[in-house]
């Protein structure tokens, strides 16, 4: 495949909204292709990636086991409604409560989301039910995510407007200021 890495970076400059760095902070690294734990841009610079946690890529990009596994799936699948069964998703499920956490049952059962978002917004939910509490504590300048139940929960400035639309969809969060000594 062809690129043009020049257009590239001007159509993601152009039409990529970025929520996290100003315009005048973005710096453009152009990925050519990944292999293993190393991104590599169009000029061969080979990068060591050591983000792959943010996106959960602990094994490596592009490793092989996981490729032909893939493969595999898809060959029978692509999207499945999350309320259906297949035996990848019971498998894993199987693995995680019986083989990996113990056979104790402390965990009892898994959930799978599609994203950190997902995850974090369930987990507030359940400890609401859980707990039977109408708050929530959570810490100023933490990471939950960007949705409108987990937003919230790390309120940044302007934080308090999303308070109103959490409301409506989880409760109330109640929100500690860190308390810094320099």
């Amino acid at each position: 495949m062809n690129v043009d890495w020049d257009k590239v970076v001007e159509w993601d400059k152009k039409y990529y909204l970025r929520i996290k760095q100003s315009s005048e902070e973005w710096t453009p690294v152009p990925v050519e292709r990944v292999e293993g734990c190393y991104i590599i841009t169009p000029d061969g610079t080979k990068i060591l990636d050591f983000l792959s946690g943010l996106i959960s890529v602990n094994a490596g990009q592009r490793q092989p086991r996981v490729i032909e596994a893939i493969k595999q799936a898809l060959d029978r699948y692509g999207y499945v409604w999350e309320v259906m069964q297949t035996p990848y998703k019971s498998l894993a499920a199987k693995l995680i409560v019986e083989d990996i956490l113990g056979k104790d049952g402390w965990a009892g059962k898994v959930r799978f989301t599609s994203s950190g978002s997902e995850a974090n917004e369930e987990a507030l939910i359940i400890a609401k039910l859980y707990t039977g509490k109408p708050f929530i504590i959570s810490r100023e300048f933490s990471y939950h995510d960007w949705t409108l139940g987990a937003a919230p929960a790390q309120p940044l400035d302007g934080g308090a407007a999303l308070w109103l639309t959490v409301e409506a969809s989880i409760g109330r969060l109640l929100v500690s200021q860190p308390k810094v000594s320099l």
